[in-house]
């Protein structure tokens, strides 16, 4: 009897004690306080990038990409990576495909008007789901901070021998037009996480090539990562993968391979960019065997004809940059296909701004 009476007395304390609080800093406030960040953790550090997509084809391997990104992941560093490179070259597959599995990973998709730091923080706590920003009254760069950090603690303790781990930011920029104010506001909110906290380690994926004209100029703390098109290795695998042209499987009487044949057709005059080949695999699926030579040369036509019209648009448009410049800079880049434009030949309103002399030096400038 003594004792029950004695747990009675300490019960009705520990409840006095819980209510008092209660009164003082609201219930839903103080229990509030006491759990978000601790979920805010738990979610993050249970966050990685799916890698598959649904109705995507089978990836390609591009391994100088993914090594490149393996040692970015989860790395601290004061560098921050820019992957770069046109539309349709398959940036969003090979990061995915190199943060597949991935522990501590948050994936952002931005763009449109960005009006503060404070909105590209929140989308951050966003990405996490299970309502977890609705808990937060302000997103600064210190609540970032502070996360990250507690994520990274949590991690170390789990793994000691991962001294250096850090979460991973992983920003999809999707411009949808030249807005490089956009993309220098991103940049320099993620940029103080990354190089100026070294609370995470931030990879910008973005849109469009010229994207990377809004990128702040800070070469010495970037790393500019292009992504070109398909070699034409990755191209034959791609249309292995996705059973298009199938090779050693048509065969003229002299053992010609008319697949292969096909193939390279379709990469000599339209490319490999891996836009392009999902494209024209597409096309084909239910082409009749007896059909695909003239569905392909029809397919090619078909992408001259866009070609020519935009040249031409572009070639007798008054406005600046002029379309005589234009002419010249294409007459420029068919003459010496394998090599870059120098910026010494671009004359006018061709100038194209001092970032891309280091983003685009290896490539052509169009």
């Amino acid at each position: 009897g003594r004792r029950w009476r004695r747990l009675s007395a300490w019960m009705k304390f520990v409840l006095t004690t819980a209510a008092l609080i209660t009164v003082a800093f609201g219930s839903h406030q103080w229990w509030t306080f006491c759990d978000r960040d601790c979920r805010a953790e738990r979610l993050l550090l249970a966050s990685h990038v799916v890698p598959v997509v649904r109705g995507m084809p089978p990836y390609v391997p591009r391994p100088q990409i993914e090594d490149i990104l393996a040692r970015a992941i989860g790395h601290t560093d004061q560098t921050y990576v820019a992957l770069i490179g046109p539309r349709g070259v398959g940036k969003t597959r090979v990061v995915e495909s190199a943060a597949a599995n991935r522990t501590g990973v948050v994936r952002l998709d931005l763009g449109g008007h960005l009006e503060s730091r404070e909105v590209v923080y929140r989308s951050i706590f966003n990405a996490l789901g299970d309502n977890v920003a609705l808990e937060f009254p302000d997103f600064g760069v210190e609540v970032a901070t502070t996360l990250f950090q507690r994520v990274k603690a949590q991690h170390r303790r789990l793994h000691p021998a991962a001294a250096d781990w850090v979460p991973t930011v992983i920003a999809e920029v999707r411009t949808g037009r030249d807005d490089h104010k956009v993309i220098y506001h991103i940049a320099t909110a993620l940029k103080a996480l990354n190089t100026d906290r070294r609370s995470c380690r931030v990879i910008l994926v973005l849109s469009d090539a010229d994207s990377a004209f809004g990128l702040p100029n800070d070469r010495f703390r970037q790393k500019l990562v292009w992504v070109d098109d398909f070699t034409v290795d990755e191209a034959d695998q791609f249309f292995d993968n996705v059973a298009c042209l199938p090779l050693r499987q048509r065969l003229d009487g002299n053992g010609t391979d008319l697949n292969e044949q096909l193939r390279r057709r379709w990469f000599e005059f339209v490319g490999t960019r891996p836009a392009a080949l999902e494209f024209v695999a597409n096309q084909l699926a239910r082409v009749p065997v007896a059909s695909l030579d003239e569905r392909v040369d029809a397919l090619i036509s078909e992408q001259w004809k866009q070609a020519t019209r935009v040249l031409g648009k572009l070639f007798e448009q008054n406005a600046s940059p002029s379309g005589a410049e234009f002419r010249s800079l294409v007459e420029t880049m068919l003459q010496t296909p394998d090599h870059a434009v120098p910026t010494a030949t671009l004359n006018g309103d061709l100038g194209i701004p001092e970032v891309a002399t280091t983003v685009l030096r290896k490539y052509h400038a169009l």
